[in-house]
């Protein structure tokens, strides 16, 4: 390849092949080779396409470009859209063995890519030949040689750090110089222990006995703040829905007040990877291929706590503990026709879809029905264990913001004319993407009960510590929050554009191009959203009062996107970039 691209405006990078198959990739992951283009790193830990977040809990694909955010990306499979749309995620990956190349734009983009501000990574698949040739491998791991997790308990095994990751793949020819085949199979199983450390409360406490806190424990329902004699709280004042929920604390592993529990649970994935293409030649200027791409990847995200009577108790530590599934998959369709060495016609359609679901640990059991608390399960979404936050303590049950449901299915079509003429490369195109898409989440569907050490505005709190204020069922604050509606929201994405890659001279190209992208507003397929017009405060429902499914937004059909850019070599080959778009 050559060192320096000196007839384009485009800053990017091409990795090819020999690069995809010899670089090492930790989990055989090819964005970690996208990560290595200058100006491209990893986004923040917290970044919703790094796998840490129940959103998507795939392998990350998480990549920040000139610090741009990471989901701004466009992200693209045989040049056709493979993006989320809620997230700003991908849709699937191939496998590193069905991968011919990865070409990545970062800056300067070229007329005929749209939507982003951040890069453009697309992927391109193989396909068969005449030789039949394939691949089998196998990773393997364990931690026979790792050291303990410093805050592990070290009485007890080494954390697990097991993973296997093993596959193949084939290619070779149906109809020798007409029809090719290419498949290829890859699974990874991964069973990590992670080692947290929480507080609990004491065997103690649990009876209603804080003798043992110089801090003092306050009756909340007298009027004058009266402590309890002893700091005990008597048995007949204990709650008893209070006590059922309490017990599902673990007891403490050291004779500590903080800090004094310590665990290590497994988190395990398993991820498999299909892909299979298809090429045919018609004639030596006609050429097609259809593609088909499926990823499934089942996690399971433990909580601190371990399990009490079948019940998981939680105690979310730097995550969201509960069973997560990712289901994607792409059908792709391309056609190619060359009229004659200077012109190409080129046309492609697929779809796309995408479904991720994560739900809390405790979900489908109705812990709170059963433990005598009224009002809670009431549905499916609403079933579980309720969040219990008590100050001074690790957070009690199901985490927050589960469950996710997130459902996409993209359409497209797109078709584009090279023609070459003199020292002109003409290019033209239009596509359009229809989107539709699903984002069900929740903020506290169980509910959430704050429990404080202090008294609060309403007398709340028995003062001394949170677990007394909880014993005796008197919660600082109650909040719920519960999505009722599953909106399938729709949208068109149009675009045509055209580019001239002009050689005026051996020193001197000009990339001059237009692009005209148009982005709907998004409306809801069964009529559950609605909107508000400032100016006559009134609100605007769908099918009512002449409304139309768009809520009364108008589309902005003035998106136009001119872009000029240049490059000039000078005598040594250092080349000067510059443009406008």
């Amino acid at each position: 390849a050559a060192t320096v691209q000196s007839d384009s405006a485009t800053v990017g990078a091409l990795l090819p092949e020999t690069a995809v198959q010899d670089l090492p990739l930790n989990g055989r992951n090819v964005f970690g080779l996208v990560r290595m283009v200058p100006g491209a790193n990893e986004g923040l830990p917290s970044s919703l396409s790094t796998g840490n977040r129940p959103d998507d809990r795939r392998a990350s694909s998480s990549v920040s470009v000139n610090g741009q955010n990471d989901i701004v990306n466009n992200n693209m499979v045989d040049g056709m859209d493979n993006n989320e749309r809620s997230i700003g995620s991908l849709g699937v990956r191939p496998s590193v063995d069905a991968i011919a190349e990865v070409k990545v734009q970062t800056n300067m983009y070229t007329a005929e890519t749209g939507r982003t501000a951040g890069a453009v990574v697309n992927i391109l698949t193989k396909s068969g030949a005449n030789d039949f040739s394939g691949s089998a491998y196998l990773f393997y791991r364990n931690a026979a040689l790792d050291a303990y997790n410093y805050f592990a308990n070290k009485s007890q095994p080494v954390p697990k750090n097991d993973q296997q990751q093993f596959g193949g793949s084939l290619g070779g020819p149906i109809v020798r110089n007409r029809t090719f085949f290419f498949g290829d199979y890859e699974r990874f199983h991964q069973v990590r222990g992670i080692t947290a450390v929480a507080t609990v409360p004491t065997a103690r406490m649990r009876t209603g006995d804080f003798s043992q806190l110089s801090a003092v424990i306050y009756d909340p329902t007298t009027a004058v703040r009266t402590p309890f004699p002893g700091n005990v709280i008597p048995a007949g004042r204990i709650d008893a829905v209070a006590q059922k929920f309490l017990n599902l604390y673990p007891l403490p592993t050291s004779g500590a007040l903080v800090n004094n529990y310590t665990a290590t649970r497994d988190r395990t994935q398993t991820a498999d990877t299909f892909d299979i293409r298809v090429d045919h030649r018609f004639t030596n200027d006609r050429i097609a291929f259809v593609r088909y791409s499926d990823n499934r990847v089942e996690t399971v995200a433990p909580g601190v706590f371990e399990e009490v009577n079948g019940i998981a108790a939680g105690g979310s530590a730097g995550g969201f503990a509960g069973a997560a599934t990712s289901k994607a998959f792409n059908v792709a369709a391309n056609y190619l026709e060359v009229f004659s060495p200077t012109l190409i016609m080129e046309v492609k359609g697929g779809w796309t879809h995408i479904d991720n679901e994560s739900v809390p640990e405790t979900y489908g059991q109705n812990v709170s029905q059963s433990f005598g608390l009224p009002g809670v399960n009431v549905s499916d979404i609403t079933s579980g264990l309720p969040n219990f936050t008590v100050a001074g303590y690790t957070t009690l049950g199901d985490a927050t913001f589960i469950p996710i449901l997130i459902k996409n299915n993209n359409w497209q079509v797109n078709a584009t004319v090279t023609n070459t003429r003199g020292n002109h490369n003409l290019k033209a195109g239009a596509a359009v993407i229809r989107r539709s898409f699903l984002v069900y989440q929740s903020n506290n569907p169980a509910g959430t009960f704050g429990f404080t050490a202090a008294p609060t505005n309403n007398g709340a709190g028995a003062g001394g510590d949170a677990v007394a204020s909880f014993l005796l069922g008197y919660p600082a604050s109650v909040t719920r929050a519960v999505l009722i509606a599953e909106p399938t929201l729709q949208s068109w994405e149009p675009s045509v554009f055209v580019q001239d890659d002009w050689r005026v001279n051996d020193k001197l190209t000009l990339n001059i191009g237009v692009r005209y992208d148009v982005f709907t507003p998004l409306t809801e397929k069964n009529g559950q959203i609605a909107n508000i017009d400032l100016t006559t405060m009134q609100f605007l429902v769908p099918g009512q009062n002449g409304v139309g499914d768009t809520a009364g937004v108008k589309t902005d059909w003035k998106n136009i996107s001119p872009r000029f850019g240049f490059a000039y070599t000078l005598a040594g080959g250092t080349v000067f970039r510059g443009g406008y778009g």
